[in-house]
């Protein structure tokens, strides 16, 4: 309604969430290491070497919160029909960085980091372990935003995927391992085998449309994002404790 009244653009921060869970669940996988990978063929429409792509099925079940999700873009991108301005619509896999709050809603990053600082109790629950998402730094989602903002009339599609793509996804194992080499290993990982319904195994965005429209990628590889998050909760480790216990 702000954006009709006033002439302004709209910009919604979306999620991967609203990507058909049993289409991701049956990709074909392998395990290397310490973490799944897919294997050819893939066999699912909308996934290539470099993740999922926009054109992934959407049909549910895609969780409740994706449904909210799915519904807001289409809401958006009627208002935008309707009224005549523009709606941008960034689908983002896990974002991350220093000064997140570390609730487990919130992303898995933050919150593992806390929790291995703290020595708080972990688990590895369903697939070993080795399930994998992309992230990307808060800071890289805002730059892509800022470029949408400057280039309002721009013609790019409206839907468009943004995370941090292979070089910046990871595996709860290996999540594990960057925070063990950061703080020393602070307690044991307990392992629950059973594999929770939603618990997607493997997900990693595609951001080529991202790429070729508007000239974005991010900017940071899973180590690096890893390590900066490290070190921002060892340098305020009494904020991230009051933060952890409201949680």
């Amino acid at each position: 309604e702000y954006c009709k009244r006033s002439g302004a653009g709209f910009i919604l921060i979306s999620t991967s969430r609203v990507y058909s869970i049993e289409d991701l669940c049956a990709l074909n996988l392998k395990v290397k290491g310490d973490r799944l990978a897919p294997a050819a063929p893939y066999g699912v429409k909308g996934f290539t070497a470099r993740g999922v792509t926009e054109e992934f099925s959407t049909r549910p079940p895609i969780s409740l919160y994706g449904a909210t999700k799915a519904a807001s873009e289409t809401l958006a991108l009627e208002y935008g029909s309707a009224f005549g301005f523009p709606v941008r619509i960034n689908r983002c896999g896990v974002i991350g960085g220093p000064g997140q709050f570390g609730r487990i809603d919130q992303g898995i990053i933050s919150f593992w980091v806390y929790s291995r600082l703290l020595g708080r109790p972990l688990k590895f629950i369903g697939h070993g372990g080795r399930q994998v998402r992309d992230c990307m730094d808060a800071a890289d989602a805002a730059e892509l935003a800022l470029r949408q903002m400057k280039s309002p009339s721009k013609k790019a599609p409206a839907v468009i995927n943004a995370g941090g793509g292979l070089h910046c996804s990871v595996s709860l194992r290996e999540l594990d391992a960057m925070c063990t080499e950061y703080f020393g290993r602070n307690g044991e990982v307990g392992v629950v085998k059973e594999e929770r319904r939603y618990d997607v195994p493997y997900y990693v965005t595609d951001y080529s449309l991202a790429e070729k429209h508007w000239g974005w990628r991010p900017s940071l590889k899973a180590h690096e994002m890893v390590r900066r998050v490290c070190k921002w909760a060892s340098e305020n480790e009494p904020l991230v404790r009051s933060w952890m216990e409201q949680a």
